[in-house]
């Protein structure tokens, strides 16, 4: 009853109780450091998560130090033109993986001539994927040409094309998996390249010798070492960048759509299995230098870098 005697009309009200989880979107799971991994030639050191330690300035660009290879090479992790480099600055370029989608060669940095065949003959080494066309030219403008192929070393890049599951990697009618796409989803990455064939090098008998140059990408075993864990974003690792770009890793043919698909960096934190390879993302070109390539000062951080030469 209000004032004056005025009477107000029962309500009544019904609450409902939600439960509420909550989980976690976004945390280092890398444990920041330096870590160590067999590779094909021996002890591999990795770095890992946030580290701030493994800049490198070659050639005039910046350089991130993924690991110390096995045979004592150093791989590096283009990040452009300045130490603070970030987004579409970390790339050397934008460009699709390859050409065109519609069947399983594609997924590789090189593939076979003869369509619908043999697993051998698609993903034979005979002619080149869109990127790799765009990497040779920038190593030869900027390496070559500029006097400083003397401190490349040839220890490979994988483009694992060994299937995880599915179908046999010719076929376009059922979709094939392929190795690193297993990897991700089981959180098993490895440093060792499955197939001779698809390791790709120079004159290094180790692999298919199929290269002009060497110069190749990242793979998702790489990223996943460096702190992009599935499940988790991630943007503390030193691989993450706020634009996507390739890895070298392929990830599986889509039969039901016919798109072959390549791992990804995704520009939130994770890595992505679904990008169509005629796609356009960034290039961010991996390099190795030579076990006794001089280094003339710096201590690795952004902005007293490792000096080469």
């Amino acid at each position: 009853m209000g004032a004056g005697g005025t009477r107000f009309a029962n309500r009544t009200y019904r609450m409902t109780a939600y439960a509420y989880t909550q989980s976690e979107q976004e945390s280092d799971k890398s444990d920041r450091g330096l870590y160590m991994m067999e590779d094909q030639d021996g002890k591999s050191y990795y770095y890992r998560g946030s580290v701030s330690n493994n800049y490198v300035q070659f050639a005039g660009y910046y350089w991130r130090i993924i690991r110390q290879n096995g045979d004592g090479s150093v791989r590096l992790l283009y990040a452009g033109t300045s130490a603070n480099a970030a987004g579409t600055g970390l790339q050397i370029r934008t460009n699709t993986f390859n050409s065109t989608r519609t069947t399983p060669r594609y997924v590789g940095y090189m593939y076979g001539s003869t369509l619908n065949t043999s697993y051998e003959q698609t993903h034979a080494n005979e002619n080149d994927s869109a990127i790799k066309t765009q990497l040779d030219s920038w190593y030869k403008t900027n390496i070559v040409d500029k006097g400083y192929s003397e401190y490349m070393a040839d220890s490979g890049f994988c483009n694992d094309r060994s299937i995880y599951s599915g179908s046999d990697g010719v076929t376009t009618t059922a979709s094939t998996y392929f190795g690193g796409y297993g990897r991700y989803i089981n959180h098993e990455p490895s440093l060792i390249c499955p197939q001779q064939n698809d390791l790709f090098t120079v004159s290094n008998t180790d692999g298919n010798q199929a290269l002009t140059y060497p110069i190749g990408l990242i793979t998702v075993d790489e990223l996943i070492l460096g702190g992009l864990a599935d499940g988790y974003l991630n943007r503390l690792s030193y691989t993450y960048s706020s634009s996507h770009y390739w890895t070298m890793s392929p990830s599986y043919f889509n039969a039901a759509i016919t798109s072959a698909r390549e791992l990804l960096a995704y520009s939130i934190g994770y890595v992505d299995i679904y990008a169509n390879v005629t796609s356009t993302y960034g290039v961010r070109a991996v390099i190795n230098l030579k076990a006794d390539t001089p280094i003339t000062k710096g201590i690795g951080t952004a902005n007293d870098p490792y000096v080469v030469g």
